[in-house]
């Protein structure tokens, strides 16, 4: 009953704060605490109007839910079943594969303006540098530690025997897709362990099939390992929680070194772990903590080299990448505490959206409208747990984890690939506990009806978006469709424009240095240590020399956004001429046009 109370009176305090809240006086009060110089945005206007109607609507929602009577036997737990659809299941996996490899096979100049993030071009160059004369570099000057290992190591025997750019280019995607899908089936595994397999196989379908899900896997960057990696440790740690031997120990630290070397952040998942076996065990601490010490060794021994390597190349052990971004996201932006609140609010709710497209929503507009639906379907998971008496307490590692990503992530720079594994967990667990309830409903054909409502109404949804995201050529992200005007306008200029041993600058270097046939510096500092420490000093300009940089090409935003800021100079006159304007008037600029600009002579 006090749980129906706090339901009823939260309710009304939303419909309350709808009714009174002004969108004028939202608006103010954000302006009232924010830096003066940013520019604030049509939709952050249009969801300001939307918070009243979200309010009371969801108030509502809320104060209905207190109503509802409870329908549930009490959860009990279930043995695992003989599987029945397991063939089903690689079936639709297959499928998956070979829908993903129709985009994958497409032209190359097609992909790397819808398809392939500009990063995944930093690492082939990267691997391509590194057989050519042994020194991890994008330029073949300049070391950077501003990669996942894993990923650039698999990329490197790849490039040692595929000659073809675009095979090796296929090739990459065809295995990330391969990863995908078998991460799905890792799902599905672990659904099937706890009794669901139907439940099991309606995820895995879901995540295979799901073509925001295929898109981003088949970008091109590290995260669909790093994801796959993380599955793979939980459903071995799952698997042998109860009695964890030192033989599995080990292999449990071998799996996590592994998984930190596909993407470093993966260090919080086994913190989680950690802490969840000796939380588990706490009655016989000395002996858990024992037993975790050949995890602890293995997967030591399996992260050491990266340190190493980091250390002796960049004096650090974490990659000077997430720095590079906090300079160029942080200085001169947020004029306090407030600012920043009130900026990252924003993100966490743009991030939000991104992550409901993996659900059909790519169509709805605004920030604001999709929180809010993720809101409502959070509520209904915690009132079926709360309906059921579930035990949440074996997955809190996970919550834990999840939390630590994402306070990470709003802090140092946050996008949606880097919350793959929040959104896979989110959604295992959102499908373990409908199972839960489906079995424990007092009416299972009424139940079936509606989750099969759901289901279809969310597939048709997740359809229509995905044709609508596919016609836009922003199925990875909204910078893709600039990418294409940089692979045929912008390596056109460079080809016509300079000589082969010109050396160009570009803050989005990743498709020029790979394809121009020129040595491309990156200059915002995210493979490039140097050009780290060129921003951090506030000496961009004169690192322009040191790096006998003939020009620089890239979108016309740089120069408010990196040269009037880090430059070094105010007028950027006495340093850059442009000398070229790429304007693509039918792709979705967003107001931005590609430059070329002369680096002059200091004397001039």
């Amino acid at each position: 009953m006090r749980f129906q109370s706090l339901l009823r009176g939260f309710g009304i305090v939303l419909v309350v704060l709808g009714s009174v809240l002004s969108t004028k006086q939202m608006l103010a009060f954000i302006k009232a605490f924010i830096n003066p110089a940013t520019v604030i945005r049509p939709e952050w206007v249009q969801d300001l109007a939307n918070v009243r109607i979200v309010l009371i609507v969801a108030g509502i929602l809320v104060f209905g839910f207190s109503f509802l009577k409870t329908a549930f036997e009490r959860a009990q737990a279930f043995k695992p079943a003989k599987p029945q659809l397991h063939r089903f299941v690689l079936l639709m996996l297959v499928l998956s594969f070979l829908m993903g490899a129709t985009w994958a096979l497409r032209p190359l100049e097609v992909n790397v303006g819808s398809l392939y993030h500009d990063d995944f071009f930093y690492y082939l160059k990267i691997a391509e540098n590194a057989l050519q004369d042994g020194r991890v570099t994008f330029d073949g000057t300049n070391v950077s530690n501003g990669f996942q290992p894993l990923w650039l190591i698999a990329l490197m025997m790849l490039t040692s025997f595929i000659t073809s750019k675009y095979w090796l280019i296929v090739t990459a995607s065809l295995i990330l897709l391969l990863v995908h899908v078998s991460t799905a089936y890792v799902g599905y595994r672990i659904l099937r362990m706890y009794g669901h397999e139907v439940a099991g196989v309606v995820f895995a379908v879901f995540w295979a099939l799901n073509p925001f899900l295929v898109w981003i896997a088949m970008s091109g960057l590290e995260n669909p390992v790093s994801l796959f990696m993380i599955t793979v440790s939980l459903w071995y740690y799952l698997s042998h929680r109860a009695a964890l031997r030192p033989r599995q120990s080990i292999a449990l630290g071998v799996l996590l070194g592994v998984t930190f070397l596909a993407r470093l952040d993966t260090g919080f998942f086994s913190v989680a772990i950690a802490l969840d076996y000796l939380f588990l065990n706490r009655k016989k601490f000395i002996a858990a903590f024992k037993r975790m010490i050949p995890c602890g060794i293995a997967l030591s021994a399996c992260s050491l080299p990266w340190f190493i390597f980091s250390w002796v190349t960049s004096h650090s052990f974490i990659p000077l990448n997430g720095a590079a971004k906090a300079i160029a996201g942080y200085a001169g932006y947020y004029s306090g505490i407030a600012d920043w609140v009130i900026k990252h609010a924003f993100t966490a709710l743009a991030i939000i959206k991104q992550g409901m497209y993996m659900v059909g929503f790519w169509h709805v507009q605004g920030f604001v409208i999709t929180a809010a639906l993720a809101a409502l379907w959070l509520l209904a998971i915690v009132w079926l747990v709360k309906q059921m008496r579930l035990k949440i307490r074996p997955g809190v590692f996970l919550i834990v984890f999840s939390f630590l990503l994402i306070g990470y992530y709003l802090a140092a720079g946050i996008d949606i690939r880097y919350m793959l594994p929040v959104v896979w967990l989110s959604m295992l667990g959102s499908t373990l506990v409908v199972a839960k309830a489906y079995h424990a409903a007092r009416a299972q054909h009424m139940f079936r009806i509606v989750l099969a409502i759901v289901l279809v109404i969310v597939f048709v949804n997740m359809s229509i978006s995905a044709r609508g995201a596919a016609r836009t050529g922003q199925i990875v992200g909204e910078w893709n469709p600039l990418q294409y005007t940089m692979y045929n306008d912008g390596i056109g200029w460079m080809r016509d424009h300079t000589s082969p041993d010109t050396i160009i600058g570009s803050f989005n270097a990743g498709v020029y240095g790979y394809f121009s046939g020129r040595k491309v510096v990156n200059l915002d500092g995210v493979i490039n240590n140097n050009a780290y420490y060129a921003l951090r000093d506030h000496r961009l300009y004169e690192y322009l020399h040191e790096q006998d940089i003939s020009y620089v090409v890239d979108w016309d935003y740089v120069e408010d956004f990196y040269f009037k800021r880090f430059g070094g100079d105010p007028d950027m006159g006495k340093h850059l001429k442009r000398v070229a304007v790429m304007p693509k008037k039918d792709e979705p600029h967003q107001g931005l046009t590609l430059v070329a600009y002369q680096v002059l002579d200091e004397t001039s």
